[in-house]
């Protein structure tokens, strides 16, 4: 399948008077993603991707951590599951990238830093800081509500840092993440890590957007404490 690289930028972020130029300017990253998908069988593109083909309907499913969405075909729109409104634009191209570069290889079970992926080197720093550095700022060195976030996001406890959790971000894209304690010598750390069969799924731009995703997502769950 097609290497199109997405461009990711969410534009809740952006001023309304911008907003439409920007979904514009991201149409024809879309077009060319539906008309790379549209050339395969979609019950081959479903089995790649590890997603479901509802024959019924005519559309995948998949799910992208706590959020499921349908991909009706044979235009390809993104849609929550639960909505008929479709998708911001950055989750369609995320989400069809991910359909689109799917080449069914098996989870690794290796974990790997983000400045291991392809190119993941120009860019640690900063994915360090939105999402390692934000949840340690966010913890204020409480491990135990680290533990009960990420169990309530549904992560599968390993034998990583003094705390870590793995994920099922995509039906075939695992990340965890590890914590670390602070003391009196050390502050506390956290990474996102990413399985090795990641960069078969998605580009580092995707990959760093789902990183991102969970950190978010572990920072809203309502903590134990409150």
């Amino acid at each position: 399948m097609s290497g199109v690289n997405v461009f990711d930028r969410n534009p809740r972020f952006v001023k309304p008077a911008a907003r439409e130029a920007w979904q514009e300017s991201f149409q024809p990253v879309l077009d060319e993603l539906r008309a790379a998908l549209q050339a395969h069988p979609p019950q081959r593109v479903a089995e790649l991707a590890g997603a479901q083909w509802d024959a019924a309907a005519s559309e995948l499913r998949l799910c992208w951590l706590d959020r499921c969405y349908r991909i009706a075909w044979p235009d390809m729109m993104v849609f929550p599951i639960d909505c008929e409104e479709p998708a911001l634009a950055n989750v369609q191209g995320l989400l069809l990238y991910y359909l689109d570069r799917a080449d069914g290889t098996p989870r690794a079970e290796e974990w790997i830093s983000f400045r291991e992926l392809p190119d993941g080197w120009l860019y640690h720093q900063a994915f360090q800081g939105y999402t390692g550095d934000r949840l340690v700022q966010a913890l204020e060195n409480d491990l135990a509500d680290f533990v009960w976030r990420c169990k309530a996001l549904g992560g599968t406890s390993m034998e990583l840092g003094d705390k870590g959790y793995a994920f099922q971000v995509l039906p075939a894209v695992w990340l965890a993440v590890v914590y670390w304690q602070g003391d009196e010598e050390f502050p506390a750390q956290a990474h996102v890590l990413f399985d090795a069969a990641a960069g078969h799924y998605l580009s580092v731009d995707g990959l760093a957007m789902l990183g991102s995703h969970l950190v978010s997502h572990l920072i809203a769950v309502e903590s134990q404490n409150i």
